[in-house]
């Protein structure tokens, strides 16, 4: 008897929150349109130009032979650091990717010179910019092939 009493309950209680977010209330009062002005919150990070030193070449940037550094250069805004990964191409291998650099200077721009050394490359270069506002974050990959 004690389990149905705890049973219905639970129905009750799950019916209740499920016809509280259907109520008309918020229909008549939909959140605003400019949500950081109205709660005072830092807007958010994004990442608005990438250049590099490399030509590209079919979506790919192409790392010539003996090629010892390559340049990101970032734009981003409202951004506190920018991090930069490598990751192996194929699926799942985010937990493969390994951090090349980052940049928590902004004031000269978002840069990283990276020591390509002689590794042979077909990846993903993963560009972070880091919000200033501590939670938010934007991102862009792009493809690296060498020579």
């Amino acid at each position: 008897m004690k389990v149905i009493k705890w049973m219905t309950a639970a129905v009750l209680l799950c019916c209740t929150f499920v016809l509280g977010s259907c109520s008309p209330q918020q229909a008549e009062n939909p959140l605003p349109e400019d949500q950081e002005e109205q709660h005072g919150q830092l807007p958010q990070a994004k990442i608005t130009n990438v250049s590099t030193t490399l030509e590209e070449q079919d979506n790919w940037f192409i790392v010539p032979e003996n090629t010892k550094t390559v340049t990101f250069k970032v734009e981003a805004e409202h951004t506190n650091t920018v991090l930069f990964w490598i990751a192996p191409t194929g699926t799942e291998t985010g937990k493969e990717r390994k951090i090349i650099g980052y940049d928590a200077d902004g004031s000269d721009g978002w840069s990283l010179e990276w020591k390509v050394g002689d590794q042979p490359l077909h990846d993903h270069i993963s560009i972070e910019a880091l919000g200033v506002d501590g939670r938010t974050m934007d991102s862009y990959t792009l493809n690296i092939h060498s020579d």
